[in-house]
């Protein structure tokens, strides 16, 4: 019969397991009709989102994104957009990947509203040195 390894003392860990040399990030903002920054990956780190969020809150046609900005800030990647229609009071996304995604330092988080409607938006992910 195989065995099987269990870490000991799983209970008291909070947040990264020690063993990822990490901090945990998350993060989240809502934007109005503007673009929000909602982090900045600091110098000689790198962060990996694990999963994230697009919340609209509208009774209007508005679309709603989760964006990765260079230093510029110019974007680089849409991670998500999502829409909602007039008459239709939440729509809400999230995702949360089988493989990271991986923003380099310098490079910004952003949330952006199309429209005069709440949008919100978040991640949680894991920041290491570079």
């Amino acid at each position: 019969m195989a065995t099987v390894h269990r870490e000991p003392n799983q209970v008291k860990w909070i947040g990264v397991r020690p063993g990822h040399n990490g901090e945990q990030i998350i993060k989240n903002a809502s934007a109005n009709n503007a673009t929000v920054e909602i982090y900045e990956v600091p110098a000689d780190k790198l962060l990996f989102i694990f999963g994230y969020f697009v919340s609209i809150t509208a009774a209007v046609n508005v679309a709603g994104y989760l964006e990765i900005h260079t230093a510029v800030p110019a974007l680089e990647s849409t991670l998500y957009a999502a829409g909602a229609r007039a008459g239709y009071s939440t729509s809400v996304t999230h995702n949360f990947g089988n493989v990271p995604i991986e923003v380099a330092a310098g490079y910004f988080i952003y949330i952006r509203s199309s429209a005069a409607a709440p949008v919100d938006a978040g991640f949680n992910g894991i920041l290491i040195d570079a």
